[in-house]
């Protein structure tokens, strides 16, 4: 109810600023509207939803996989951890245009930029998370289960899983908020496909209401996962937590 509320005022106040200015700089919401009502009607549109949408999942599953890969076995190793997270934190803090740049200059342009652009932002972060969690897990938990003998399986989904799974999911769901902007801005600059490429062709044809189309399409994007994944998520994580501590 809150997000509908919030999104009544937006449009509101959006009406209200564009009957305003009048300029066909800021576009009502009803010319947007009529504009996406034509972009919808284009099947070539559909077609860069799709490309730009299979790059974000095909990306954010890569950054996940690296992330998690090496962030459980420097959780456990602080030799290993002191030599990692320093390169993570480099790559972390270098602008995320930098490695668009580099990408395009080894590898031209093409899909490879957003994924690879998507992969460099959001890897490091899930690394990191994952590594903290692992390393804030009760010691005394993993000795006793390997006194007894637990089953390795058993001690990953008993102690292993909850415990990092509020470090993996703050992870993932900053990767997952910051996925839409790397990929418009990687196919803006280095690709000819996407909703980025159609982003940029709107601007150079000066056409406002289409390029705000595609922009709040990228954030609903966001906004849809957030909704149908990342609450479910920390949900049950929270459900999980909470039992597991009972």
């Amino acid at each position: 109810m809150r997000r509908i509320t919030s999104a009544v005022v937006l449009l509101a106040v959006w009406a209200c600023a564009a009957a305003v200015i009048h300029s066909p700089l800021l576009p009502s919401p009803l010319a947007v509207l009529r504009e996406a009502m034509s972009l919808f009607a284009e099947s070539d549109s559909y077609r860069h939803i799709a490309i730009s949408f299979f790059r974000g999942i095909l990306g954010l599953s890569l950054a996940l996989t690296t992330g998690v890969l090496l962030g459980l076995p420097c959780g456990r190793h602080k030799t290993m951890m002191d030599t990692i997270a320093p390169l993570a934190s480099a790559v972390q803090g270098c602008p995320t245009i930098v490695w668009i740049t580099l990408v395009m200059v080894w590898a031209g342009v093409g899909g490879i930029v957003p994924i690879t652009a998507v992969v460099v932002a959001a890897a490091p972060v899930i690394f990191l998370n994952t590594a903290q969690g692992v390393a804030a897990l009760d010691r005394r938990l993993l000795v006793m289960a390997k006194l007894y003998q637990v089953p390795k399986p058993r001690i990953i989904a008993d102690i292993l899983l909850p415990g990092i799974a509020p470090y993996l999911l703050a992870g993932f769901a900053f990767a997952v908020g910051i996925c839409w902007k790397v990929i418009s801005t990687a196919e803006f600059i280095g690709s000819d496909t996407g909703i980025g490429t159609q982003i940029y062709w709107a601007y150079r044809n000066l056409n406002i209401p289409r390029l705000f189309c595609w922009a709040l399409l990228l954030i609903m994007f966001s906004l849809v996962l957030d909704a149908w994944l990342i609450s479910p998520l920390s949900s049950l994580v929270r459900t999980q937590r909470s039992q597991h501590n009972d």
